[in-house]
């Protein structure tokens, strides 16, 4: 049983550590003053607000706002999805949450 969770936790461990080493954008999402999340961004958007939003903010819409990483750059949608280029360590407010996006060239 030992022997289960030492491989357990190598393999989260190489996970983790592969996936910060070769991710190109991430953001993060500060809940409130010591809560943070980190969440890398691809080809599929981020998305922040009620319903299904992969980011869960109560008082706003399904898919009020959303983030991704397309050809290089990083895009913010808003809630009339106008979109925008967002630079590295940009933050912006979505809901009650701070956002800061960094990049990697």
């Amino acid at each position: 049983m030992v022997g289960i969770g030492i491989i357990g936790a190598a393999v989260g461990l190489a996970i983790t550590v592969t996936e910060a080493v070769f991710r190109t954008a991430y953001a993060e999402i500060f809940w409130g003053p010591n809560e943070k999340t980190t969440v890398t961004l691809g080809i599929e958007p981020v998305w922040f607000g009620g319903g299904r939003s992969q980011i869960f903010i109560k008082e706003l819409p399904e898919r009020a706002a959303g983030i991704v990483m397309r050809d290089g750059r990083i895009i913010f949608t808003d809630t009339t999805g106008a979109q925008r280029t967002l630079g590295d360590g940009e933050s912006l407010k979505i809901g009650r949450l701070r956002v800061v996006v960094h990049a990697r060239n």
